[in-house]
């Protein structure tokens, strides 16, 4: 076993090549005797192994798309005391390949533009240039 890990890798593994296989993650756990944070490490993991940096594209769509309603969350407090409240929107924002084969690029959460500038910057480059994602 890793230093300081409770299980082993071939348990992580197995963890999360039955997720991939279709099994439902919420009932995992208790089919396996662990925790459902340690099934979601394990599916993290084993998914950031597998993905690859998509191809650029020629033609780059985005879709916004909410996910539940706006929720209010603390944000500090005022001088007087009083709990002062932020609204959050839960939106996220999915890049994909309108011409070709990829489908679905990536995601980001919220619909800002420097959400989106922050994704296409996080992208490779090719030969010595930015690769050509619009």
């Amino acid at each position: 076993m890793p230093a300081r890990m409770r299980t082993t890798t071939r348990l992580r593994t197995a963890l999360a090549v039955v997720v991939e296989d279709g099994r439902d993650q919420s009932g995992v756990p208790a089919a396996h005797q662990v925790s459902w944070p340690t099934v979601q490490r394990a599916v993290v993991v084993h998914a950031a192994a597998e993905l690859v940096e998509p191809e650029p594209t020629t033609v780059l769509g985005m879709d916004e798309t909410r996910f539940g309603r706006p929720r209010w969350r603390p944000d500090g407090v005022h001088d007087d005391g009083r709990i002062r409240w932020a609204r959050t929107d839960p939106w996220e924002t999915g890049f994909v390949d309108i011409i070709g084969d990829q489908a679905l690029l990536g995601q980001v959460d919220g619909r800002t533009s420097a959400a989106v500038q922050a994704w296409l910057a996080a992208r490779p480059e090719a030969s010595g240039t930015r690769s050509r994602w619009w």
